[in-house]
C-alpha cells in the first residue's frame, strides 16, 4: 500500500511507526518492527529518503536489545533488509554499510537462537546480494560467523555453514577457500566449498533474496 501513498501520508506514516516502536507495550513495538521490515522489503526508497532515516535505524539497533526475543528477531531481519538495499543502491557508502552490518553481527550472539538463525539468514542475503561489498568488510563478520559453525543449536549450524558458502565465497575458487581459513578451518573452508551454490534459493520463502 505505501506504493500509493501520498508523500505526506507515508511520512506521518514513518512517525507513527517510530512512535509505536517505543511504546511500552510490547506487541505494539513488535507491529512497528515488523511493519517497518515489510516496508524495507516492498518499498524501501521512502525510508531512506525520509528525515526520519536515522532516527529508524537507531530504533532498529536498540530493539536488539529488547527483553523479548520475537522484537530481537524482527529488528535483525528489518536491519538485513536495510543493508541489502544499501549495498545494492549505494555500496560505496561503506560508513553505512559497515554501522548496519556490524549491527547485524551484533545479532550473531544473541542468546535466542532464533534470533541468530535469523541473523545468518540476513548476511548471507546481503552476501548474495552484492558479495564484492560484504566480503571487503570480513574481518567484522568472519569471527562470529566461525563461532556460529560450532553452535549448540543444529539449526543455526546449518544456517551458518550456508551463510558462511556465500558470505566467504566458498564457490569462487582455491583463493577464497584459502581467506576463509583465517576465521574458519582448512577442513570446514573445503567442505562447505563443496555445497552446490544456488542449492538454498527455494529454503524458507520469509527470507529474502536478492529480486526480493
Amino acid at each position: 500500500m505505501s506504493q500509493y501513498m501520498e508523500d505526506a501520508q507515508l511520512a506521518d506514516l514513518l512517525q507513527e511507526l517510530l512512535n509505536l516502536a517505543s511504546s511500552t507495550g510490547w506487541a505494539h513495538r513488535h507491529g512497528s518492527v515488523l511493519t517497518l521490515s515489510a516496508l524495507l522489503r516492498n518499498n524501501p526508497s521512502p525510508i531512506f529518503m525520509s528525515p526520519l532515516f536515522s532516527s529508524i535505524v537507531d530504533r532498529l539497533k536498540n530493539t536488539l536489545k529488547d527483553e523479548k526475543f520475537p522484537l530481537r528477531e524482527a529488528s535483525t531481519k528489518a536491519l538485513g533488509r536495510l543493508l541489502i538495499h544499501q549495498v545494492q543502491s549505494d555500496p560505496s557508502n561503506t560508513t553505512a554499510v559497515v554501522d548496519i552490518l556490524s549491527s547485524l553481527v551484533s545479532a550473531l550472539y544473541d542468546e535466542s537462537s532464533e534470533v541468530r538463525r535469523r541473523a545468518l539468514s540476513a548476511l548471507k542475503s546481503v552476501a548474495k546480494a552484492n558479495p564484492s561489498a560484504i566480503v571487503v568488510h570480513v574481518t567484522i563478520y568472519g569471527p562470529a560467523l566461525a563461532e556460529c559453525l560450532k553452535d549448540g543449536s543444529t539449526p543455526v549450524r546449518l544456517a551458518a555453514e550456508r551463510c558462511a558458502l556465500h558470505a566467504f565465497q566458498l564457490t569462487k575458487g582455491t583463493e577464497c577457500v584459502q581467506a576463509a581459513q583465517k576465521f574458519i578451518t582448512g577442513l570446514d573452508a573445503r567442505r562447505l566449498s563443496k555445497f552446490p551454490e544456488h542449492s538454498d534459493d527455494s529454503e524458507e520463502s520469509e527470507d529474502d533474496s536478492t529480486s526480493g
